[in-house]
């Protein structure tokens, strides 16, 4: 199991895989420097296959009418240990210029006391989980959610 975080949004998913093409946009923008995964060990990075060089006429297509994908293909990288207090960090940061992706359920006070609440990298992924909204499904995650904030912090 993973914890992925793009721009600061966190989901988990249950394997790694390349991602990729990118389109033009993704490639200029480098969107892979804002994507970690966790696993119960390690942190991972996104990391391109190559980088091409993109000149003025495609840069402005690609902003305006013409975007087209690339041959770049992401893979993760593993970079060594971490504490479950950077996926903290993560989501953190991503709250900061959050437009409601990561607060459809519960506001940003809730959705870090959630994360903060774990302490094994299984009840982290179980946070993360209730933060995207699976709780609402799974009486397992309910009761988390429960013990956490309070069995009607998200009732509304």
């Amino acid at each position: 199991m993973f914890i992925v975080t793009e721009y600061g949004s966190p989901h988990a998913e249950s394997s790694l895989g390349e991602q990729g093409p990118l389109n033009r946009l993704a490639l200029m923008k480098q969107t892979w420097t804002h994507c970690w995964a966790f696993d119960a060990e390690q942190r991972y990075r996104c990391v391109p296959s190559h980088q091409p060089k993109v000149g003025a006429v495609q840069r402005i297509l690609a902003r305006s009418v013409f975007n087209p994908t690339t041959d770049v293909m992401l893979r993760w990288e593993a970079m060594g240990p971490y504490g479950l207090s950077e996926i903290v960090a993560e989501v953190e940061r991503g709250l900061k210029w959050d437009d409601d992706i990561i607060q459809q359920w519960f506001d940003a006070d809730e959705v870090l006391k959630l994360l903060r609440s774990a302490s094994t990298f299984d009840e982290m992924v179980d946070a993360v989980r209730c933060v995207c909204g699976e709780f609402d499904a799974d009486s397992r995650l309910r009761a988390i959610v429960d013990r956490v904030l309070g069995p009607t912090s998200y009732s509304e």
